[in-house]
Order: structure tokens, then sequence, then C-alpha cells
């Protein structure tokens, strides 16, 4: 499958990957597409996806470490204790070569562990200090909690280079996955 309107947003992913440190915050409402242009943009053998669920802080360390075993060290034999450990790792790998991080469904993590965000900003603040080439990508549909980790309260205010908003696909870009052109079978589809 191609990407169909993001352009825009594919642009800012590839600045956000030429530029580490980079911190991305992601949202949208459910079903636009970011896991797909996150996946689709951010590509490579130095890259760990993970996507947060309703399980507790344990477990999603518990798949986070597995997850990066496999994308970077070629093995699961990998333990993260807390989310300092994890991040730790993380900037650690990145001093040996670049990579990316991407949690997506970053509200399920959030409320795991209330603390992550600014456990993130701990590190960030590090990581852009120190030039640690990692691009750190924070995606969520949960459109309040995602814009409020950019509020002036927020631990992360003032941290993320890159904001990006993806809005549901224009009707005329939606055209381009149909194999018609009756404007009728168009409305049909896009609806």
């Amino acid at each position: 499958m191609t990407l169909v309107d993001r352009d825009t947003e594919q642009a800012q992913l590839a600045d956000a990957l030429a530029h580490r440190p980079s911190l991305v915050v992601m949202m949208g409402r459910r079903r636009v597409g970011k896991s797909f242009l996150l996946a689709s943009t951010i590509t490579g053998d130095r890259v760990v996806s993970f996507q947060g669920d309703e399980q507790g802080e344990r477990q999603h360390l518990e798949l986070l470490a597995e997850e990066a075993g496999r994308a970077l060290l070629g093995a699961s034999a990998l333990r993260f204790d807390d989310w300092d450990t994890a991040l730790s790792f993380f900037a650690a790998q990145a001093a040996q070569a670049p990579l990316a991080l991407v949690l997506d469904e970053f509200q399920h993590l959030l409320a795991a562990q209330p603390a992550l965000d600014s456990i993130i900003q701990r590190h960030w603040d590090r990581w852009q200090r120190d030039g640690v080439p990692i691009l750190l990508a924070l995606c969520g549909s949960a459109l309040s909690l995602m814009e409020s980790l950019l509020d002036h309260s927020s631990p992360l205010y003032g941290r993320a280079n890159y904001r990006l908003r993806v809005e549901p696909i224009d009707y005329r870009f939606a055209a381009e996955f149909a194999s018609t052109d009756d404007p009728e079978q168009l409305i049909r589809r896009y609806a």
C-alpha cells in the first residue's frame, strides 16, 4: 500500500530523522493512518516500534524489551526493570549508531505509568544536551491527552521538535483509493 495525502507529514518525519535528536509528538483520531504513516516513513534496521495497550507497566516493559532485543540485538534476552532502564538502553544503543524509537498508543503507556512524560523529559534533556542521535516519536489517538503533552504545564513543554496532527483524508485524495471515476461510487467509498 502507498500513502495518500500525507506528503507534509512524511516530509516532517524525514526531517526529524535527518536532524536527531528529534522528539516527535503525533496525534490524530483513530483510524486516520498514524501508525501506517510512522511505519512507512521511519524505516530501517535501527527502528524499535512499540504499540501500547491496556496492560500494565510491567507487561509494557517486557514487550518493549522483547521488541528492542529483536530489533537491535537479534535476540530477545533483554529485560527492562523500569522506564529509566529502558530509556538508558536506547541512549546507549543510539550512541553506537542512530536509531528511532516509536511509542505508539502513548496514552496507554502513560495510563500505566503516569510519570512517564516526566521520565522522558529527564532523559530527553540529557539526549538533547549530548546530541544523542535518536528520534523519539510519541503517537496517540487520545487527542486531549496528546495535546496536553505540549501544554505549558507539561514536563515535555517546549521539547517537541515536531508536532504532527494527522487529519482524516480529504475526499479528493480518497478518490485515489477507488478504481472508478463515478462520483456516486466515490462518495460511497469515502463515506
